[in-house]
């Protein structure tokens, strides 16, 4: 069962089970949990973000490649399928500590929350975790 929550919803979840109330999701098969993307900018300054074939494919963002390579599968493995970073490996989209695309982000963007619970971004939220502590 979903939560309630006093926000307007502005975009859908790309994963099933998933509805999104302003920067806020409700995960009803994790027992209605609500998590919250803080929007703090920190991911965006840590990790890759990996398109999907279709957001690779439609050239709505800015790749790690000007090249574009056809085969995703090549795409993939070659790495061509990531979002362009900086020089100091944070993401292009982030600007002043936010997402300049958070309304069409990737779904691997979506899918993240450093607020989250799910054992499949454990070790991205100690490296947050990490990262905050030695920033002080």
């Amino acid at each position: 069962m979903f939560r309630t929550v006093e926000e307007p919803e502005f975009d859908s979840s790309p994963y099933p089970g998933q509805r999104c109330f302003g920067a806020r999701v409700i995960i009803p098969h994790s027992g209605g949990v609500c998590v919250k993307c803080l929007r703090c900018g920190v991911c965006c300054q840590l990790f890759l973000v990996n398109l999907t074939e279709e957001e690779y494919r439609s050239r709505r963002y800015k790749t790690a490649f000007d090249e574009f390579v056809g085969d995703f599968a090549l795409a993939e493995s070659s790495g061509a399928n990531t979002l362009e970073q900086r020089e100091d490996g944070s993401c292009v989209y982030l600007m002043d500590d936010g997402c300049t695309i958070h309304g069409d982000r990737p779904a691997s963007c979506r899918a993240f929350f450093c607020t989250g619970q799910e054992a499949a971004f454990s070790a991205m939220r100690d490296e947050i975790g990490e990262f905050r502590r030695r920033a002080g």
